[in-house]
């Protein structure tokens, strides 16, 4: 994945914060209790379970 340069941001540095933690924040919720619920929450309001 090419890493983009933005107008003010040298390197692509803010691409490479994302490409970082945007997984590692995605793992962290889906790992957590929260995480869990939050997912169960919207997939019964989804299929239409959800009371």
């Amino acid at each position: 994945m090419p890493v983009m340069v933005l107008p003010g941001d040298r390197g692509g540095l803010a691409h490479v914060g994302t490409r970082l933690w945007l997984p590692l924040g995605a793992a962290a919720l889906a790992l957590s209790a929260w995480g869990r619920f939050a997912v169960a929450r919207v997939w019964l309001a989804v299929t239409g379970r959800l009371p």
